[in-house]
């Protein structure tokens, strides 16, 4: 009876352990919500339905606890600089436009790729700058220098909306580069970053398999010897 009951309780315990692993290896799979900060790039779940945002990446261009804003960065308008600014004479001029996100619409925002932003601009990332002012905007369109994006509207949580979101597995969280937020072509961007958290969440799922195995054994060989111990 004593050796037995010795023997269901080291059971016991590694069917904890098992599970407590599987536990947390589920829990990896969906990002952490204290993972979110400016400057983070959102990549839309596959099953995320939301028309607005899905298959998009979103970089987040604010985040406090109050809420959260970000620039969607994968869809192009047919608008170019020129037809939101009738007059200017800008060298970007025949640049795309992209669409931001579903606040705001028309409301008129950009990035700004260069060492220093215009007076009034916003640091996002070391290097990359928000213009949220049409007289930043016209600063930055007067000169070639550092790449321009454009963006109608944004996209906008409340606060503690993006957390659940997250929670939920909506959204994957990564460190962004800046060749990814400013490239000219962006329509396979969302399915390469898509590819990259899921091969990152496969390898997740495979570590308690391989953690699984070698508790058992363990587990097993102890039991083994407690009971030859007991028979003596």
């Amino acid at each position: 009876m004593y050796h037995g009951s010795r023997i269901r309780n080291v059971r016991s315990a590694a069917l904890i352990a098992v599970l407590a692993l599987l536990a947390a290896a589920k829990a990896e799979t969906h990002a952490d919500p204290r993972d979110l900060a400016k400057g983070r790039l959102l990549i839309a779940a596959r099953d995320l339905a939301d028309p607005n945002f899905a298959e998009t990446v979103v970089l987040l261009t604010g985040y406090g606890p109050d809420g959260a804003a970000g620039l969607v960065i994968t869809r192009p308008s047919r608008l170019t600089i020129a037809d939101l600014f009738e007059r200017t004479e800008s060298p970007r001029g025949e640049e795309r436009v992209w669409r931001g996100g579903p606040v705001q619409r028309t409301g008129m925002l950009a990035l700004l790729r260069a060492k220093r932003g215009p007076e009034g601009a916003q640091t996002v990332l070391p290097g990359i700058h928000l213009l949220t002012s049409r007289e930043s905007l016209e600063t930055a369109l007067g000169t070639s220098e550092g790449t321009l994006k454009v963006f109608l509207g944004y996209a906008g949580w409340g606060g503690g909306q993006l957390e659940h979101e997250v929670e939920l597995g909506t959204w994957h969280i990564l460190n962004p580069r800046p060749d990814d937020i400013f490239a000219p072509d962006t329509s396979t961007l969302w399915e390469r970053l898509a590819r990259r958290m899921e091969r990152r969440i496969a390898r997740l799922h495979r570590r308690p398999e391989r953690t699984r195995f070698r508790h058992t054994s363990i587990d097993g060989q102890t039991a083994a010897r407690m009971v030859r111990g007991r028979r003596r």
